[in-house]
This record gives structure tokens, C-alpha cells and sequence, in this order.
């Protein structure tokens, strides 16, 4: 439908069912294999790499198409062919409904979930991430070719060299998987995060924002995956409890980029990355508080 060019009402119609495709399939696999692997990190992590790879490769298909006289309408063609090609795989998939969804036809899905305040706490972790990460995903090339002066092509790198980054970092930890302490770790890689993005502001030199850049995609790299296995034993609850906390996620991917557009729009850019780096800090907090209490709870 997108590729057809439609009037914007219809526009905004196949972008909102594009957006529903996307968050429901996100729910649904990261429930899946949380369920099948019982809250392995690594196989988490490795699903989230597998993201992080569609997600370098479309950007450089669409844009080597245009590059080449071919158009951007091909390659969406090519997502639509292969969108479709994923109907007769889910059906031949030997998936099987989890022992919690199996008991909601006999007893009510259990909402003591909502009791748990470290559901909350995983609820909002994953609001702030997913929101700081789109934000600096969706911000960097404006910001490097604004206030940094770079070329297009220029800042398109360092675009590519975060989502590298990330990749590197995700299969790090897919390998690792449960030699790698959930609670620690995400505190270590929310404190990269504003490092990082301090870095990013105030660097100057290309070889100094490079590095900040790299920083900025490992410690991006697993923190979902993470936050996904450190509430395991909440989200094998009932799919309801999964779904509710991953579309917090979603959220914060609208939210907080609209919001750095609205500071870099009355402010200029940099304020919308201050923004975000703000978000990160409340991120760091939040990490603080599940280190803790992973402490006491082990005492």
C-alpha cells in the first residue's frame, strides 16, 4: 500500500497497520522464546540481534537501490514479498501454547501481576530504553549534519557504525548468556548510555564522537534482552503481563523521540539530545533500584 503512493489519509492507515504488525510480532516472539527458553539472556539477546540486523540491512538496501536508478519502491516490494513468506512459515512452525495460556479456558488469567512493583519497575525500564535508543537512532545524522557539519554520507556512517555496534554487543552476549549477572549488567550498561551520550554532545573531534558512537551501541547492545530475562519470572506469568510490559516499550518509542523533536524544534538539536540524555539518567536510577533489590532479595 505504501509503495502505491495513497492519498495521506490512506497513508497514515497502512503506517498504523505497519506499526501493528511490527509491535505484535515483537510481543509475540519475545513472549515465545522468554517461555521456550525459560528467560535465557543469550537466546533473548540473539533474537534481539537478529532486530538489529534487519534493522542495518533494510536502510542499506533501500538506500543502494536509489543509489543504482532502481527507486525505493522495489525494496519495499521485497519486505511486502517476504512479509508474505512469513504466513506459510508460522503455520509449519511447531509453536505450542504455553502451560500458562493452556489453563486461561479453565481458571481467570491470573492479574496478581499487577501487585508485583518490580513489574512496574521492568515496565518503565523498558519505556525509557526503547525511547533513548530510537531517539539517538533517529536523531544522530540530523545532529552530526546540523551541528557537527558533517556531510550526509558522512554522518550515514556513524549511523551504520552505531547499529554495527549494537551487533557486535548483542552476539557478545547471546554467546555469554547465563554467565552474565542481569542486574549488574544493566546498570553498567545504562551508565554507558549517559557516558556515552555526554560524550556525543560536547566531542568535537570525528575520531572522539566515533568512539562516543561505539559506546553508545554497546550499551545499547542487550538491555532489553536483559530487562526481558530479569522479569522472567513476572512475564511467564500470563501473555496479558508479557504484552502490557513489551508495549511499554513501544511507547516509549514514540514518546520520548517526539519529545527530543520538540525541544531540538524550539531549542535546536542539541537540547532534544540533552533530552534524551536526561531519560537515559532516569534510566540509571532505575537500574539502581533493581540492583538493589536483587541484593536483598538474594539475602
Amino acid at each position: 500500500g505504501i509503495a502505491l503512493l495513497p492519498p495521506l489519509p490512506l497513508l497514515y492507515f497502512f503506517l498504523a497497520i505497519t506499526g501493528l504488525g511490527w509491535g505484535t510480532s515483537n510481543n509475540l516472539i519475545n513472549f515465545l522464546v522468554t517461555e521456550a527458553t525459560n528467560g535465557d539472556s543469550g537466546k533473548i539477546t540473539l533474537i534481539h540481534t537478529c532486530f538489529s540486523i534487519g534493522a542495518f540491512a533494510g536502510p542499506l538496501m533501500v538506500g543502494f537501490s536509489v543509489a543504482i536508478g532502481i527507486g525505493w519502491r522495489l525494496p519495499v516490494g521485497a519486505v511486502a514479498i517476504m512479509a508474505l513468506l512469513l504466513l506459510p512459515l508460522i503455520l509449519l512452525m511447531p509453536l505450542h501454547e504455553p502451560a500458562s495460556m493452556n489453563q486461561t479456558n479453565k481458571t481467570k488469567q491470573p492479574l496478581h501481576f499487577f501487585k508485583q512493583w518490580r513489574y512496574y519497575l521492568f515496565m518503565f525500564m523498558l519505556f525509557f530504553y526503547v525511547g533513548v535508543e530510537i531517539g539517538f537512532s533517529s536523531w544522530l545524522v540530523t545532529y552530526l549534519t546540523t551541528w557537527r557539519s558533517f556531510t550526509e554520507s558522512h554522518a550515514q556512517s556513524y549511523l551504520s557504525l552505531l547499529w554495527i555496534s549494537m551487533i557486535v554487543g548483542r552476539i557478545t552476549i547471546s554467546l555469554l548468556g547465563s554467565k552474565v549477572k542481569k542486574a549488574p549488567f544493566l546498570l553498567i550498561e545504562s551508565t554507558g548510555m549517559v557516558v556515552s551520550a555526554i560524550l556525543l554532545i560536547i566531542g568535537r573531534q570525528p575520531v572522539i564522537l566515533a568512539v562516543a558512537v561505539v559506546l553508545l551501541g554497546l550499551s545499547f547492545s542487550a538491555f532489553y534482552g536483559m530487562v526481558v530475562a530479569n522479569a522472567n519470572f513476572l512475564v511467564k506469568i500470563s501473555s496479558l503481563a508479557s504484552g502490557i510490559m513489551f508495549s511499554m516499550g513501544g511507547l516509549g518509542s514514540s514518546t520520548l523521540p517526539y519529545l527530543a523533536g520538540f525541544f531540538s524544534e524550539r531549542n535546536g538539536i542539541v537540547y532534544g539530545l540533552w533530552s534524551l540524555t536526561a531519560a537515559a539518567g532516569i534510566l540509571v536510577i532505575l537500574t539502581v533500584i533493581n540492583v538493589a533489590d536483587s541484593r536483598i532479595s538474594q539475602k
